[in-house]
C-alpha cells in the first residue's frame, strides 16, 4: 500500500484521488504519504503539486484545503529545496574529485593542478584566504566552478556522472546555471527573490537518491 501510494503521488495523483481509487480515508493516505516523506522518498512539494495551481491558491474542497495546509508551508518547502541543492552540490563535488584523482593521481601536483582549470584554482585559493579555519582549496569550489570543471574536462568526467546528468552536456550546463540562480534565492532571502512553484517541479531535483 505504501509503495503504491508513493507511485501514485509520483505519477501526479492527488491524495484525494488516491483515496478514492484505494477506497480508504484521506487520513489513511496522508499517513502513508507522511511516512514516505519521513523516509526521504517524497518531497512535500511533490504532494502539493498534485493539486492544480488554481486550487492551490484557492482550495475548493476540504481535501484540497488539508493538502495545502499540510504540505504548502513555505518554510518546509524551502527547507526541502535547500537539502536538494546541498545534495546536488556535495554529490557533484565528490564525484568530480574522485574521477580526477583516479585519472591524474592523488598528489596535489597531479589531480589539482592538471584536473582543475587555473582560474578555478586561483578563485578557490583566494576564497580560502579569508577563512579562519582553512581547509583543502578544492572545498571552496562553488556551482559555477563545478560547471567550468565539467565543461573543460567533459570527456574525462562525463562517465563518472549519473546517467541522467551525463546524457546531455548542453542541458547539464544550463541546469547548473539555473541551480546557481536558485541557490542564491535560497541562501540570500533578504534580496527579495522567492523561488516560484515551478522550481519545485524541475527535473534536476534528486529522486530519492542518485
Amino acid at each position: 500500500m505504501r509503495e503504491e501510494t508513493l507511485e501514485m503521488v509520483t505519477n501526479g495523483l492527488s491524495p484525494a484521488e488516491i483515496s478514492r481509487r484505494r477506497e480508504v480515508t484521506l487520513n489513511t493516505t496522508l499517513g502513508y504519504v507522511d511516512q514516505m516523506i519521513a523516509k526521504g522518498l517524497l518531497h512535500r512539494s511533490d504532494v502539493l503539486l498534485t493539486i492544480p495551481p488554481e486550487q492551490r491558491r484557492k482550495p475548493r474542497t476540504p481535501e484540497e484545503r488539508e493538502v495545502v495546509r499540510r504540505y504548502g508551508q513555505i518554510q518546509h518547502l524551502l527547507g526541502e529545496l535547500y537539502e536538494d541543492l546541498r545534495f546536488v552540490e556535495v554529490e557533484l563535488h565528490r564525484l568530480l574529485r574522485g574521477a580526477l584523482v583516479r585519472h591524474f593521481g592523488p598528489e596535489e601536483s597531479k589531480w589539482w593542478h592538471q584536473g582543475i582549470p587555473e582560474n578555478v584554482r586561483k578563485s578557490c585559493v583566494s576564497r580560502r584566504k579569508g577563512n579562519e579555519d582553512p581547509t583543502d582549496p578544492y572545498n571552496y569550489t562553488d556551482l559555477i566552478d563545478i560547471r567550468e570543471i565539467i565543461g573543460k574536462k567533459w570527456s574525462l568526467l562525463s562517465g563518472s556522472l549519473p546517467k541522467d546528468w551525463a546524457s546531455d552536456r548542453k542541458d547539464l550546463m544550463a541546469n547548473l546555471l539555473r541551480l546557481n540562480t536558485i541557490r542564491r534565492m535560497v541562501m540570500h532571502p533578504v534580496r527579495g527573490s522567492i523561488p516560484t512553484e515551478e522550481v519545485f517541479a524541475e527535473p534536476w531535483r534528486p529522486r530519492p537518491l542518485i
